[in-house]
């Protein structure tokens, strides 16, 4: 659900599309955001299948991002459904102990997502932010935490001790 509307939030601003076009797209996007009241569960997080009694915490925090950034786009999301997120999230940033590193990325994007609805956890962001396995895209996340935050020292700080770092592409 998700995957497939959020990138139509930015489509009108790439091509040129129809009237018919733009219609259908914001269509999509807002009975996507109506579905993921399907997803979501009384706690604020939201699951992977609708109905599902388990949150999915990577999820949690996309369906969250997307709800964000619909509602930046101008599409009607319900303020219970995000209040109800934000303070999800608040209590996962601040119950967070370390662990994988797709767990640090989680409590990272999450950070990031907290500080793009303007609720940015300096205390959560801090204690990430001193750890000596900070993964790079843990890091670069974090890093925009802070800049969204106006901590901007703190961002470029960041910026300086990762590397985003891609593989040469190899036709196979």
């Amino acid at each position: 659900t998700i995957s497939i509307a959020f990138p139509q939030l930015y489509l009108k601003n790439l091509v040129r599309l129809t009237s018919k076009e733009t219609k259908d797209i914001e269509d999509h996007v807002r009975t996507a955001v109506t579905r993921m009241s399907y997803f979501q569960m009384p706690n604020g997080a939201f699951s992977y299948w609708p109905g599902d009694r388990t949150a999915h915490d990577w999820t949690s925090v996309y369906a969250g991002w997307f709800l964000l950034e619909a509602k930046r786009a101008g599409y009607y999301v319900p303020e219970a459904m995000l209040n109800s997120w934000k303070e999800n999230q608040k209590m996962l940033a601040n119950a967070w102990t370390a662990g994988t590193l797709h767990n640090q990325l989680t409590q990272a994007f999450r950070l990031f997502t907290l500080a793009e609805a303007r609720e940015p956890d300096p205390g959560a962001m801090n204690r990430l932010r001193e750890r000596t396995d900070l993964g790079n895209l843990s890091g670069i996340l974090l890093a925009a935490a802070y800049h969204l935050s106006g901590q901007t020292e703190a961002a470029a700080e960041l910026v300086k001790k990762v590397r985003l770092e891609f593989d040469k592409y190899r036709d196979s």
